[in-house]
């Protein structure tokens, strides 16, 4: 494989982001309504079958007790290319969903999620989107460090850790990963901190319980803090609990909210740290829309593959976020021109295919205008003379395969 090829092959991975086709080999058919010219250019299907099959990330002899050792190196070299974007003030930490619905001892499956089966990675995104590290989930697997403050801080720490986060950032995560001891330690590095809290995290805080807060008047708060940590509990369409060390309670940010009694919107005061967490949590998510909007459909069996393909929609991703940083616009342009560049310029030029050998008539048998027949092929069908398509039809003077209609074509000088 040459690496020509191998960008040429990731231009047809995300051409079928945008122009779904259920098998991969309709590309190289004959009917318009499926077919690509730019992917029958670029090179035979054959050739693009056969390098699908034989395509590894890993070298397969050195194969270790890490289940993603396929896809290890993989994961080393696309975080290493996320990285040289500098990192934003406001960071969060979330989980993101590869779909595949095989078998594989990492496979997971959450509840709710738009994507429920598949492989799951933990990922540290900017609140633009841009995705500057992914792990992937895999138990005993996962190459992040145990700080002993329970999976949620391993997972924030072990990411920070990664990107090298220096002091002055803030990070946002939800309540899969919010306590107090982790709010703690970012505190030691000198990194701000805010998500959601469960109830059985709170270390006792003396909170009216949700359900007696439930039945006063929307907006209403109640809040902690041990100096260093705010805790507030606020009552919007249900009562939720956010913890920080980073944001002060006021001042109030007035938000809007429907209410069916009255029969329009209502101005709600909302504390500070729940602006800021509504304002910057959501970058994973948007990275996943972005991905999720023209993801690659080309399907293979092997486990690994969703990974790979998710890395390269991951890439272009990226790619597009940055951009928008000198010049806006919609995705699926810059997706499409980013398509041609990679299949165009990679596509090898092929000699014009050559039909002077095999099935050739001499020129005074071809042209002397005499019994020339249609005759049934007694064998498997072969190519015509004329337009190249197959046939089951021959000349029955020359022996060469030709359709009845391309007869007259082939015998005039």
């Amino acid at each position: 494989m040459t690496m020509e090829e191998l960008l040429g092959i990731i231009g047809v991975m995300m051409m079928t982001g945008y122009r779904t086709t259920h098998n991969k080999k309709h590309l190289w058919s004959a009917k318009d309504d499926v077919s690509s010219v730019w992917a029958q250019e670029l090179m035979p299907r054959n050739r693009f079958l056969e390098l699908l099959q034989n395509l590894h990330l890993a070298d397969n002899s050195n194969i270790s007790k890490d289940r993603y050792y396929k896809v290890r190196p993989y994961f080393q070299h696309l975080n290493a290319g996320f990285k040289t974007a500098a990192l934003t003030r406001n960071l969060s930490v979330d989980e993101t969903m590869v779909p595949y619905y095989g078998r594989h001892s990492t496979k997971q499956f959450i509840r709710g999620k738009p994507v429920r089966y598949g492989y799951k990675l933990w990922c540290l995104a900017a609140s633009t989107g841009y995705l500057y590290h992914a792990e992937p989930y895999c138990g005993a697997d996962t190459q992040l460090a145990d700080t002993g403050l329970g999976k949620g801080a391993d997972v924030v720490l072990g990411l920070l850790n990664k990107c090298a986060v220096p002091p002055g950032h803030a990070i946002f995560f939800d309540n899969l990963f919010t306590s107090l001891e982790l709010l703690d330690v970012l505190s030691d590095m000198g990194l701000g901190g805010c998500g959601t809290v469960r109830e059985n995290r709170l270390g006792g805080a003396p909170f009216s319980g949700k359900k007696v807060l439930e039945k006063k008047q929307r907006g209403t708060m109640e809040w902690l803090s041990d100096g260093d940590n705010l805790v507030v509990r606020w009552n919007d369409n249900r009562v939720v609990t956010v913890a920080t060390n980073c944001e002060p309670l006021e001042p109030l940010v007035t938000a809007s909210r429907y209410v069916k009694k009255q029969g329009g919107r209502i101005a709600v005061q909302m504390p500070r740290p729940l602006h800021a967490y509504n304002t910057h949590m959501g970058g994973v998510d948007l990275f996943d829309q972005c991905v999720a909007l023209y993801r690659s459909t080309i399907r293979s069996k092997k486990w690994w593959w969703p990974l790979f393909q998710w890395g390269v929609d991951a890439a272009r991703t990226n790619t597009w976020l940055l951009s928008q940083r000198h010049a806006k616009g919609p995705q699926l342009p810059f997706l499409r021109e980013l398509t041609y560049v990679l299949i165009k310029k990679n596509t090898v030029p092929r000699p014009p295919a050559s039909f002077s050998g095999r099935h050739q008539a001499p020129e005074d048998l071809r042209y002397d205008g005499l019994h020339h027949w249609p005759a049934e092929l007694k064998t498997r069908f072969h190519r015509c003379k004329v337009c190249n398509s197959r046939t089951n039809m021959s000349c029955e003077k020359c022996a060469v395969p030709l359709h009845p209609k391309c007869m007259k074509v082939y015998h005039t000088p």
